[in-house]
């Protein structure tokens, strides 16, 4: 994981993989960190939020969160972020498969239910349901649902790598809409 840029706070533009515990060393226990009123608390709220996963996938025998994109304030300089945003790449095929079991939805409540989940866990949660595609460099000729998972994908990328303007809380718009900051990503 670079180390964030000293202008903006954030990491540079791009997707990084890491662990954790790189995670938990940079963003919880660094000594940048240590006046923080609320990084443990999301962190800790964060843990449970992964525990919860894996607890509701058990049963089904399979993993349906594949990986973890983590984003915005809680992995910047920002002492006291309010939460953690991450965005679960789950598998849509799986959780359509499994439609009526019993134990599904508590699957389906860590990827809805948003401001449920940031009350309980501190995570905000963006989902980008995962599917298999045998090509994406032709996106008009798949499927509906395929073109509409590239899209989500390809948004929440764009997405992550925006600054807000300063200010009141809003959407950047051009020429604030390029990537400007980094967000990481953590698989299993």
């Amino acid at each position: 994981m670079p180390p964030l840029d000293p202008v903006t706070g954030h990491l540079p533009p791009g997707r990084y993989r890491t662990t954790l515990g790189h995670i938990r060393h940079r963003f919880v226990d660094h000594p940048e960190f240590s006046d923080s009123t609320t990084r443990q608390t999301i962190w800790d709220g964060f843990l449970s939020y992964l525990t919860a996963w894996e607890t509701s996938q058990e049963p089904f025998g399979q993993p349906i969160l594949h990986t973890l994109w983590i984003a915005g304030s809680f992995i910047s300089d920002e002492v006291n972020p309010q939460d953690i945003d991450v965005s679960p790449v789950y598998d849509e095929g799986i959780i359509s498969n499994l439609a009526g079991s019993q134990g599904i939805g508590k699957v389906k409540a860590l990827v809805g239910h948003r401001k449920k989940l940031v009350e309980k866990y501190k995570v905000e949660p963006f989902p980008i349901p995962w599917r298999s595609l045998e090509t994406t460099l032709l996106p008009t000729t798949l499927l509906e649902h395929e073109q509409n998972y590239l899209a989500k994908r390809g948004g929440l990328d764009d997405w992550w790598q925006r600054i807000r303007p300063p200010g009141p809380k809003a959407a950047a718009l051009a020429p604030d809409v390029t990537s400007a900051r980094g967000y990481l990503e953590v698989t299993w």
